[in-house]
Order: structure tokens, then C-alpha cells, then sequence
């Protein structure tokens, strides 16, 4: 496969820069080094220019903003052009495709880690930190498919899954080991059996507190959660939200926050307790920058904060054009969109699960328990309802306002389409309305042209 070589590449550059001299000295003439040690695989699992970004595909198809105008449009390039509307050719040609190599990189730097962990004897003193990252490894490689599944994938059905279309699945790092794609079903269960182990090998412990790059239980308990919820499966997302909650729970009072200052949350977000998991868009989309006065928030989406709503003045701001664009999330101003696992999305995912198996006090005190704490306190009217279509309906349109521009919109359409939410998405281009009907075949973007004729894959209906 064509990523494979960039594999090999980035391995040695990453080992090259951050691994011991006594472990490169080893390795002087080996055309790929690789990790001998415990430490040399930490420093491995600990590459986040690789393995912690996420596709940004995801955000740019969906309806979350729109672009400025038609010369802004044009000026995007090629593939997030095509993105934007929903082509039938989306690559055109192009000879990288970062959202497809980079999370197979992600799988690859996975299996290196755990195939040079059965090499390595496990003692008395070294299993803490062994079975940390054995955890971690599988995590990764588990994270990196489930952003795939939902790029490059048709949406999880209970009956469709079992014959659309899923991903190669590559639990090897062997570079001639090529897969053919396996079903929806089988991507699915794949990615779930990685963090049923990476849950049961990470510590208990609280979130690492600079290095939210490394993931943890309460990190492997939010992604079933996750997982569950996106395969419709409300009991099982319902119990892993749970158990996420018992292990990371705290936020941030919005009060306690400057509103009018440009990067509201801590630099790189390091201490930002509600962040359980670090991950940011793949580089290189206009529309996943911070700041940027030529990506327009959506007009629906920002009238549905309301007047004493904090999140629309810490989110938001002005463009010169007076029009609303973001400022920031989670992190400051400066650094790539934070796509990761949060305590808000775990509050969210479990309010959800507990509305829709009509548990409706349960879901509105964790809905109140988050909103409390995003509204100016003294404006702040306890919700209530008592039905149950409203509370959910309620609960899915905070999703929209907490979790907005982190790539979880256009998942959340995919799977609400499946239950007949009929949402659809429309761009005006130039004058031309462009639509994306629920349920399309575009709902899963195209193999890699480069990818379909080196692995002789099959390519999306």
C-alpha cells in the first residue's frame, strides 16, 4: 500500500528525534528503526504529530458553517473544495489523501507497538508500565478506525453493516500484509474487541495531566460509549458513559471565564480538566482553522444559543465582515480545532442514551449538572419537561451548540438519518443550491483513487 511508505518515513524521522542515543546507535544501519525497548515504544505511542489528529472530512462536509463567498471558495484547495459540495470526484487525482494515510499511519505505529511488546519479557517490574501501553496501542489503533469508519464508510445498520463495505483490516504491520475491506459489522466489532482490551490494560487513573496525548481508561470507556451510541445501541453506550463518568467527570463553570478574551481556555489545553483525550483535525483545511473571517458559522446553528447562553461569546466572535465566525475551543487561539474526548460529549452521549430508554429524570439531571455551568447562573432555569420526544429533541440540539466544529455533527447526522431524522444539507454556491439527501452514498467519502490501484481494494458505491 502507498501508505505504507510514508509509514517507514515517518518512523525513522519520529524514532530519529525522540528515542534514546543508545537505541538508534543499536539500529546504525537498518532502513527502518525499530522500538527495542519500553521506553522506545513510549516515545513511539507518544508521537502526537501522527498519532493524535483526526479527519477533518468529517467537518468539512457537514453543515456546521459555509464559506464566505464564491472567491473564498474557489480559493480552497481541491479536495476540500470538492468536500464542501459533496463531488462525485472528490480527489481528483491527488497523490495524498492525509485523512486516509495518516490514521493508517496511526494503525501502523499500533501494530509496531504491539508486536515489539511480545518481544519484550514482562516482569514483576516492568507490567505497570507494559500493560499501559499494550493499552495504549490498542486504543490507538481502535480511535484510528473509528474515524475512518466514519469517513470512509456508509453509517452503522444492523442489517445493511453486515454486507456494506468497511475498511482493511490491518492488525499487522507487515508492509506485504494487504487486506481486502471487510464489512461494516466486522470493522465495528474489530474496533470494539481493541478497547475492550485497551480498557482492561490501561490504569485506573485519573486523565494523565499534560500528556492528555495518552490515553486512559476513563478515554477507552468514552470511545465505547461513543462507539455504541453510532451503532444504535442505547444500553451498551449508556453503561460505557457511565463508566467514563465515575472516572472523569469535572468541568469548567463558564462563569469563571473571560468571555471577551480571544483564547478563553488554557493554551494547548493541557489544563482543561473536561478534556479527557487530545486530538485535533488533520492540518491543512481552511474551514478547521481558529479565527478564520472566510468560514461563516451557520446562521441556524447560531441563533439556537440563547441571549444568556456563555458559549456563544466564548465560542464565538465577529469577523470585519460583522459576520459570526469561531474563536476558540478548548484550546487557545492558534493551535488546530480539538477533535478528542470530553467530559461534555460523555454527559451528552449518556443524557441521550438515558431520554431515548425513557429514563427522563436521570437524563435531565445530567443535562442540568452540564448546562448549569454554561449559562450565566442567574439566568439559568432548571429544564423539566416530562416528554420524553422533547427531552430528547432538547438533548440532541445541546449536542449541536456544546459539541460544535469537533467533527462529531457529521456523525451525529449520519446516524440520526438512519432513524429518520431526514436531515438535509445544502450549500449556495455561486448562485447554485447543492444538496446531500439523508442516507446518500456520500455519506461515506471515496477510497483514494492512489489506494483503490495499488491494494486493488473496492472502491464506495
Amino acid at each position: 500500500m502507498k501508505f505504507l511508505n510514508i509509514f517507514s518515513i515517518l518512523l525513522i524521522v519520529i524514532l530519529t528525534n525522540s528515542c534514546s542515543k543508545e537505541f538508534l546507535d543499536a539500529k546504525p544501519s537498518s532502513n527502518i528503526v525499530v522500538p527495542q525497548t519500553l521506553d522506545d515504544i513510549q516515545n513511539l505511542l507518544d508521537n502526537e504529530f501522527v498519532l493524535n489528529q483526526t479527519p477533518a472530512l468529517e467537518h468539512v462536509a457537514s453543515d456546521e458553517y459555509y464559506s464566505r463567498d464564491y472567491t473564498t471558495y474557489q480559493t480552497l484547495r481541491v479536495v476540500e473544495r470538492n468536500a464542501y459540495v459533496w463531488a462525485n470526484d472528490v480527489y481528483q487525482g491527488a497523490s495524498v489523501v492525509p485523512d486516509w494515510d495518516i490514521m493508517f499511519t496511526q494503525i501502523y505505529y499500533a501494530n509496531v507497538a504491539l508486536e515489539q511488546l511480545d518481544k519484550i519479557t514482562r516482569n514483576s517490574g516492568n507490567n505497570n508500565k507494559f500493560q499501559a501501553l499494550e493499552g495504549a496501542a490498542y486504543f490507538i489503533r481502535a480511535y484510528a478506525y473509528f474515524h475512518l469508519a466514519q469517513t470512509f464508510c456508509l453509517p452503522y445498520d444492523s442489517l445493511e453493516s453486515k454486507s456494506d463495505l468497511g475498511l482493511p483490516l490491518r492488525v499487522q504491520s507487515g508492509v506485504d500484509n494487504v487486506q481486502q475491506r471487510a464489512t461494516v459489522e466486522q470493522t465495528y466489532n474489530q474496533i470494539i474487541a481493541d478497547l475492550s482490551l485497551a480498557s482492561r490494560y490501561l490504569e485506573v487513573n485519573t486523565i494523565p495531566g499534560y500528556n492528555k496525548n495518552r490515553p486512559s481508561q476513563c478515554a477507552a470507556f468514552a470511545l465505547l460509549s461513543k462507539v455504541y451510541l453510532n451503532m444504535h445501541n442505547y444500553p451498551s453506550s449508556l453503561l460505557y458513559s457511565d463508566s467514563a463518568l465515575m472516572r472523569c467527570h469535572d468541568l469548567i463553570d463558564y462563569n469563571d471565564l473571560d468571555t471577551t478574551d480571544i483564547s478563553p481556555f488554557s493554551v494547548y489545553g493541557t489544563q482543561n480538566p473536561e478534556i479527557v483525550y487530545r486530538t485535533v483535525f488533520i492540518l491543512g483545511y481552511r474551514s478547521t482553522s481558529y479565527n478564520s473571517s472566510t468560514t461563516i458559522l451557520d446562521s441556524t446553528l447560531y441563533s439556537m444559543y440563547l441571549e444568556h447562553d456563555l458559549r456563544r461569546s466564548i465560542f464565538f466572535k465577529r469577523s470585519p465582515q460583522n459576520l459570526p465566525i469561531l474563536k476558540c475551543l478548548y484550546q487557545a487561539d492558534g493551535f488546530p480545532m480539538f477533535t478528542g474526548l470530553a467530559v461534555d460529549e460523555i454527559m451528552l452521549d449518556n443524557a441521550e442514551c438515558l431520554s431515548r430508554l425513557g429514563k427522563l429524570s436521570k437524563a435531565k439531571d445530567v443535562l442540568n449538572t452540564l448546562l448549569i455551568k454554561r449559562f450565566v447562573t442567574s439566568y439559568y432555569t432548571t429544564y423539566s419537561s416530562t416528554n420524553q420526544q422533547e427531552v430528547l429533541n432538547t438533548i440532541l440540539a445541546e449536542r449541536r451548540k456544546e459539541l460544535t466544529s469537533r467533527g462529531i455533527r457529521w456523525m451525529d447526522i449520519r446516524r440520526l438519518n438512519r432513524e429518520g431524522s431526514n436531515i438535509v444539507l445544502q450549500r449556495n454556491v455561486n448562485g447554485e443550491m447543492i444538496s446531500l439527501l439523508p442516507n446518500s452514498k456520500k455519506y461515506a467519502f471515496p477510497i483514494p483513487d492512489y489506494e483503490i490501484s495499488i491494494s486493488k481494494i473496492a472502491q464506495n458505491p
